[in-house]
């Protein structure tokens, strides 16, 4: 009886160390195989699938890259090269900025007279205004003016003005009575603000002769209609378009130069006396 009792128990432990041994076999062997047999394979052709698909766009990128590098590298460069040429001293009107990248070129905004001209019904010289250097002598200004108004003396603006071109230049025009009112501009000036200049000229002059605008009132207030000019236009560029503004400025003039000399500065005894002189010439 205690025989068999000891065997049945030997025959128990060697039971449980088999099973243990089972257990533990099949446990390392599962830890060790995270893959199928075959998952190495598997994994590289999935690897060299996306890089031969991601491969050209990452090339793209890094080519786009290298432009824009090289594109600023020569805006740069192009910089430098203007600073080297500027030196210390501000740009010329041709230059956006100082300072700024890129250095962009701007074209001029502000439109410029070329001459006024108020000639009577002969094409003679009532008052005139030159502000180019087109016309560097008297003689060129004189043939000027027989040609303007030797093409619009046939035309008929009375009622409104009208535009033309000469020598690479446009004139805006406007008859009254016997008084041709001209404005001159370049060949790329605005139409409208020529037109404008001319308007508030002639607005400025029917104010002051009173709405008597004829070559003979003219030839009177003569110093009114040259103070006209100077209040419109200063040096080529425009200074006042509006008549009333224009003529209450060149009224103001007329009083401080109506006081008697005695009481007068002597700039404006001097501006009083050219007046005169200018007046009598043009007679």
């Amino acid at each position: 009886m205690r025989a068999a009792a000891g065997f049945s128990c030997c025959s128990l432990v060697l039971y449980l160390f088999i099973v243990t041994s089972s257990l533990v076999c099949v446990t390392s062997s599962s830890r060790s195989r995270h893959f199928a047999p075959n998952g190495g394979l598997i994994i590289s052709a999935h690897f060299n699938q996306l890089t031969a698909v991601h491969t050209p766009q990452i090339a793209q990128n890094s080519n786009e890259g290298m432009k824009k590098r090289m594109e600023r590298v020569e805006e740069e460069a192009k910089y430098n090269k203007e600073i080297n040429k500027i030196g210390s001293r501000p740009p010329s009107c041709e230059h956006k900025c100082y300072g700024c990248m890129p250095c962009e070129p701007i074209q001029e905004a502000c439109p410029t007279i070329k001459n006024i001209l108020l000639l009577d019904s002969e094409g003679k010289r009532v008052a005139v205004k030159y502000y180019s250097d087109d016309w560097p002598t008297n003689n060129a200004k004189l043939a000027f003016e027989k040609s303007i108004f030797t093409k619009t003396q046939k035309t008929n603006a009375r009622n409104e003005a009208e535009i033309t071109m000469l020598e690479n230049s446009i004139i805006v025009y406007k008859f009254v009575q016997d008084l041709h009112f001209f404005v001159t501009g370049g060949d790329d000036e605005n139409e409208l603000i020529l037109a404008t200049v001319l308007q508030g000229f002639f607005d400025a002059v029917t104010l002051l002769l009173r709405n008597n605008v004829d070559q003979r009132e003219a030839l009177e207030n003569l110093d009114l209609i040259l103070l006209c000019l100077d209040e419109i236009v200063d040096g080529g560029i425009i200074l006042e378009t509006d008549g009333s503004t224009i003529a209450g400025k060149v009224a103001t003039h007329n009083l401080d130069d109506g006081a008697p000399l005695s009481e007068q500065t002597i700039s404006q005894a001097l501006a009083t006396a050219r007046e005169h002189l200018t007046r009598s010439l043009l007679r």
